[in-house]
């Protein structure tokens, strides 16, 4: 396992997975997002654990998807596969971490938590 750093935030997480989360929640809130759009990144850390959140101003997930949003299949993309949700959330869940959708004053927040590096 790697140590990812970013500041003085570290997780204990393989490098490539986390960029595979990380670049997948891009794409989506990129895609999601009206022209122009930020889309923004914050690494909120120092100590354990770490979390990665991934901040849009699309319209957010549809009402009717929330609960099972990161099951496989789900998708409100017209030709979306449904798949890279679900295979965000099983790599952060498998390595400690999680991976959760919450919708706050019209933006969209994905949070990547992963366990703080061990001492």
């Amino acid at each position: 396992m790697r140590v990812v750093r970013q500041g003085t935030s570290a997780a204990f997480a393989e490098r490539d997975a986390v960029l595979q989360i990380v670049d997948n929640l891009l794409r989506n809130a990129i895609e999601a997002s009206p022209p122009g759009a930020e889309v923004r990144v914050v690494v909120k850390g120092g100590g354990a654990p770490v979390q990665i959140e991934v901040i849009d101003r699309g319209d957010g997930v549809p009402e009717g998807l929330v609960e099972s949003l990161f099951e496989p299949f789900t998708t409100s993309k017209p030709g979306g596969t449904g798949l890279g949700l679900w295979l965000s959330h099983t790599a952060a869940t498998s390595r400690g971490g999680d991976l959760r959708y919450d919708r706050e004053a019209g933006r969209t927040h994905f949070t990547l938590t992963l366990p703080g590096r061990p001492s």
